[in-house]
């Protein structure tokens, strides 16, 4: 369940804001501010799945030793 709300939220939050934006032929400095913000947000979660499947993964070798 954890797993499949934060990628929904990095989804929301990264994907759509980021390729509406990069849609546009000039940013203003708050669009550029609001794409700052979603490529972080974005990199921030992706991290976060890498980290937590990697756990789960520690976890099951460990379980089965």
């Amino acid at each position: 369940m954890i797993f499949l709300t934060v990628n929904g939220y990095i989804l929301l939050s990264g994907s759509s804001t980021c390729l509406w934006l990069a849609n546009k032929a000039t940013l203003t400095p708050e669009q550029t501010r609001i794409f700052d913000t979603c490529n972080a947000t974005w990199n921030k979660g992706t991290e976060a799945i890498f980290r937590l499947l990697a756990s789960k993964l520690l976890e099951l070798f460990k379980t089965k030793e």
